[in-house]
């Protein structure tokens, strides 16, 4: 695999430590722990790319991504729903998420058809729960819906087109991973309950 492909690993890595450290002052910790797991993984992948650490990386790397996804992806639907609600429901079911990643994301290692499965499922339950947050603004949620269904989307279409071509589906997938996670993290940070929602620009303001 060439080495530019490093650079749009990079794209992710850079978004993750923004969106990371935005969690972490707002301290959705559940949510940056998921963001931590997939810049680690385009981390390894930008060395792997751009230093040619094929033989070094070339087992890791694949599986933190696939594996860390899992977990990240439910991660992310546990912190989503502390922004639909705040009764004890919301907070049990929002701790009972947690074992469940880890649980899952061990199954997807011996039942890789899992990793599939999981991923698409919170795909599509990330933005139906980001058009919920009743308290926000109907444009609030119509962008943070938008912005949240791109996983699924660029998971389907553009990770392997056929028409796109392999170094241009890997670019832009990683490109709408990036943007992705910005939107996940500005979902999370902005759509506290009983508080009023802030524009999805604001959550690059520190």
């Amino acid at each position: 695999m060439p080495p530019h492909f490093a650079l749009s690993e990079l794209v992710i890595v850079v978004s993750a430590a923004i969106c990371a450290k935005a969690l972490l002052l707002h301290r959705q910790y559940i949510a940056a722990t998921a963001i931590a797991v997939l810049g680690f993984a385009a981390l390894l992948g930008a060395a792997r790319f751009g230093l040619q650490w094929h033989e070094a990386l070339g087992t890791i790397h694949p599986m933190l991504t696939q594996k860390g996804s899992v977990l990240a992806i439910i991660l992310f639907v546990a912190a989503m729903i502390g922004t639909i609600g705040d009764t004890a429901i919301h907070r049990n079911l929002k701790a009972c998420l947690v074992p469940v990643a880890i649980g899952l994301t061990i199954l997807s290692i011996w039942l890789p058809v899992a990793t599939m499965m999981v991923l698409l499922a919170g795909g599509i339950i990330l933005p139906i729960l980001a058009l919920m947050a009743s308290h926000q603004p109907l444009n609030m949620r119509l962008a943070h819906g938008f912005t949240l269904s791109l996983f699924v989307f660029g998971l389907v279409f553009i990770r392997r087109s056929p028409v796109l071509g392999p170094e241009l589906s890997f670019h832009l997938y990683h490109i709408v991973i990036a943007v992705w996670l910005i939107g996940v993290s500005s979902a999370i940070i902005y759509a506290p309950p009983n508080t009023p929602a802030r524009p999805l620009a604001r959550m690059l303001v520190f």
